[in-house]
């Protein structure tokens, strides 16, 4: 049994004088008071620690999300980039598949053409020389 509880069944007994239970009444009341401010104290300290406990888990979870969208906006960053390097390659590559394809199809041509010249150059003179050939077999054979 606590000695409140004691106090208050002598105080209901009349076994203490008036005059001894206003003090151990005022006494009991001040206590209270004082407990009462420990009391509160107390609740506010726990809410502070359970305030700066969720608090640090939605800080914790907040900066995880964080971090993981600032790498998630690298991770797109980086696909944008990788779209404008390939297109860029790509058109980078008709460019110089334009511009070098004709150069090389003007450069085939004119080697075709030179070729061709060559060759007809040749077979004229095959034929002149043959043809001379022939023309002067025959005068030799018809003489």
């Amino acid at each position: 049994m606590s000695w409140i509880v004691t106090v208050w069944w002598l105080m209901c007994r009349r076994l203490i004088n008036w005059w001894f239970r206003f003090w151990l009444f005022f006494l009991w009341w001040c206590i209270n008071w004082w407990l009462r401010w420990f009391w509160l104290i107390y609740w506010w300290v726990v809410g502070r620690l359970i305030h700066w406990w969720l608090g640090f888990w939605f800080f914790f979870l907040w900066r995880c999300i964080n971090r993981w969208l600032w790498w998630l906006r690298f991770l797109f960053l980086w696909r944008c980039i990788n779209r404008w390097l390939w297109l860029g390659l790509l058109l980078l590559w008709r460019f110089i598949y334009g511009w070098f394809g004709f150069r090389f199809l003007f450069l085939w041509r004119c080697i075709n053409r030179w070729f061709w010249l060559r060759f007809l150059l040749l077979w004229r003179f095959i034929h002149w020389w043959f043809g001379s050939m022939l023309l002067f077999l025959w005068r030799c054979i018809n003489r």
